[in-house]
């Protein structure tokens, strides 16, 4: 079976460098990583990733939970939210995209291993 293939979107750069080391440690493909939307959205076409990562607040206030909306609706691309973003409200927000988790950070490095591989289930 061939590794998952991963896209992450994160607006902080250094984030996204140690979340690709990491993933790649544990086998996983990355297709690359997003700072937004727009680059997001050039690598789903080119790379065709499995799973995305997104962080909800993203660079100039633009809403991960919409873009991950798309990633999911429009190319089948699973989602795992990565965010520091607790809030009722934005908890709320994201349940009305179908998700494998919502994970807080600082993340535990075994929760988002088991995220990425599980079948989507909400």
């Amino acid at each position: 079976m061939l590794p998952e293939k991963v896209l992450i979107v994160e607006d902080e750069a250094l984030v996204a460098a140690g979340l690709e080391l990491f993933l790649e440690d544990h086998g996983f493909e990355i297709v690359g990583w997003a700072l937004d939307g727009a680059e997001a959205m050039s690598l789903v076409t080119r790379r065709r990733p499995d799973v995305a990562l997104v962080d909800i607040q993203l660079r100039r206030g633009e809403d991960g939970i919409e873009l991950a909306r798309t990633l999911h609706e429009e190319h089948g691309i699973s989602i795992v939210f990565l965010t520091a973003q607790s809030d009722p409200a934005t908890v709320e927000r994201a349940k009305s995209v179908r998700h494998r988790a919502y994970i807080r950070k600082p993340y535990d490095e075994a929760d988002l291993l088991a995220a990425i591989r599980q079948d989507a289930t909400s």
